[in-house]
């Protein structure tokens, strides 16, 4: 799999992609509390997907499909606001990540507006799809 770089939103010229071209909407790296470092876990999101990326020695590769989203709520501690940080809790109803906590990214309210924003068009999607048939 291509390395995204820890970035916002992608330019609307060049769409960043990954293996399976689907373009990527946002990416984010989580951060380690000292020094605001790179932790090694990716956050992507991309059309239809949120995909989780972690392990060093064992790498994982998790991904929700964004109609599965019910809720996502966003913390922050002093700490975390101090430091340009913030924790994204995701509530699903995929049986095999019910619960998914985003911990310390940077720029997490853009993040959580853009993934609310997609949670809702893919919905959306799912739903006339299902009336449809």
């Amino acid at each position: 799999m291509s390395r995204i770089p820890d970035a916002g939103t992608a330019d609307a010229n060049s769409p960043r992609t990954l293996e399976d071209n689907e373009p990527v909407i946002l990416s984010a790296r989580k951060r380690t509390p000292v020094f605001c470092l790179p932790a090694n876990t990716a956050y992507t999101l991309k059309k239809e997907t949120l995909t989780v990326n972690s392990g060093l020695l064992t790498p994982l590769e998790r991904e929700i499909h964004l109609f599965r989203i019910m809720d996502t709520t966003l913390r922050r501690n002093p700490y975390q606001r101090l430091l340009g940080l913030g924790s994204i809790l995701i509530a699903s109803s995929d049986q095999s990540i019910p619960e998914l906590v985003i911990r310390n990214i940077r720029r997490p309210v853009d993040f959580k507006a853009k993934l609310d924003e997609l949670v809702k068009q893919d919905q959306n999607r799912e739903q006339d799809a299902g009336v449809s048939i």
